[in-house]
């Protein structure tokens, strides 16, 4: 039988009811901190990136086993993370289960409900309680749906701001 490894959370800061099984691999820098009435569970073979946050302020923050959180992710509130799943570095998870085996793209921001906005026919982008906020950037543009470009070209999102941003700031550069 194979002892566990020499558990190396000796410069990670864990605070509150924490449970940390010993084949979990936890980098320099991790904050796993759970509140009163709140718990961290963390399963074997889970590899949590340098400079992640972990925080239960309700509930239990569940990381299953295989799972993978990249560096400097956030992941707060009663969450959990299924087994082999994969949390991009810089992503942000909210209160919410990420489904096994599922990956998060970096810097995603997962089960946040603040800022919601419904975008009306007029134009007119209004927030969940109804507040108007403004008018949408894009409301003179109609309403169907674009042409589908076609497929042997990969589709560039945001090339036009791209290239008035590159036109403020290079005048004298060519157009992409």
């Amino acid at each position: 039988m194979q002892s566990p490894p020499a558990s190396n959370i000796s410069s990670a800061f864990v605070s509150g009811d924490v449970i940390l099984d010993p084949y979990a691999v936890i980098a320099p820098g991790v904050i796993l901190q759970a509140n009163p009435e709140a718990q961290i569970r963390i399963a074997t073979g889970v590899c949590i990136g340098m400079g992640a946050v972990l925080h239960a302020y309700s509930g239990t923050l569940k990381v299953e086993a295989g799972a993978s959180i990249g560096a400097r992710v956030l992941i707060r509130g009663a969450v959990t993370i299924g087994a082999n799943a994969c949390i991009g570095s810089e992503a942000t998870v909210l209160d919410c289960a990420i489904a096994p085996d599922a990956v998060v793209p970096p810097r995603a921001l997962i089960g946040d409900q603040s800022r919601q906005v419904q975008i009306s026919e007029n134009g007119v982008v209004e927030s969940a309680s109804g507040q108007e906020i403004g008018v949408a950037a894009n409301s003179s543009l109609p309403a169907q749906a674009p042409e589908m470009a076609d497929a042997s070209q990969p589709q560039v999102y945001g090339k036009e701001y791209l290239n008035q941003l590159l036109d403020t700031l290079l005048p004298h550069r060519k157009a992409l």
